[in-house]
């Protein structure tokens, strides 16, 4: 489900477990917020302690708080590719038997202020001394 609930929900199980994760991925940006919501309540910094990304949220992810972190893909295309293919298979009168294509469409990632570039403190110890 694509609400705050099930965020909030989603998030509450993997923070409050007994090996809590680092970054979240949500399918959406309501997700996302409850997300951020939760982390909010358990006294979790996004990015410092958590990582937040949501699969296109652009109506909403400037307007989150940090401004949150996107990954579009293209669905505009998908759709235009998936009509262009299916007449292919029509004006080939062969609808049944016709090749199957296979398109990887590719998106991208808007940076924003929920995601921060982790050290490894193991490394840093080590190279440090």
């Amino acid at each position: 489900s694509l609400t705050t609930e099930a965020g909030e929900k989603a998030a509450t199980e993997f923070l409050c477990c007994a090996s809590p994760v680092s970054a979240i991925f949500t399918a959406g940006g309501y997700p996302a917020l409850g997300v951020m919501r939760t982390a909010q309540r358990l006294g979790l910094k996004i990015p410092d302690e958590l990582s937040l990304i949501a699969r296109t949220a652009y109506s909403i992810s400037e307007l989150a708080v940090p401004p949150l972190t996107i990954c579009g893909l293209p669905q505009r295309s998908w759709i235009r590719e998936a009509a262009s293919l299916l007449i292919q298979r029509i004006r080939s009168g062969n609808e049944t038997h016709s090749p199957r294509s296979h398109v990887v469409p590719i998106g991208g990632v808007m940076i924003r202020g929920t995601t921060r570039r982790v050290h490894n403190r193991s490394h840093n110890q080590e190279t440090s001394q």
